[in-house]
């Protein structure tokens, strides 16, 4: 897909997979909303899933892993997917923590 960027597909491949993700898959629903979303604000972060705790990097020293988070974020701006991140839970969920103009959830 061309609206999504280089550095959102590394960064998805290096992270979705060791936590159980189909990297194509997140960034294809990323791409999709930020598609969708054009028009409508400039910019979004969109949590994507919740993941269960046994997911992702579990080294023991917490300074060594790559990432601690336990949500999965995708940021969109002016309609491309320009990167996939893990949050954790209990981080603030305010676009002005995302630098961005919206927050958005994803919903079965």
């Amino acid at each position: 897909m061309d609206n999504i960027t280089v550095h959102a597909m590394q960064r998805a491949e290096g992270r979705l997979r060791a936590a159980g993700l189909d990297p194509a898959k997140v960034a294809a629903k990323g791409a999709a909303i930020a598609a969708a979303t054009r028009g409508h604000w400039d910019s979004v972060a969109v949590m994507m899933t919740t993941l269960p705790s046994t997911a992702g990097d579990d080294r023991d020293d917490i300074m060594s892993r790559e990432s601690n988070g336990d949500e999965v974020w995708c940021v969109c701006r002016q309609g491309r997917l320009v990167t996939v991140m893990f949050r954790r839970s209990e981080q603030p969920k305010r676009p002005d923590c995302f630098e961005i103009d919206r927050v958005l959830r994803m919903t079965k």
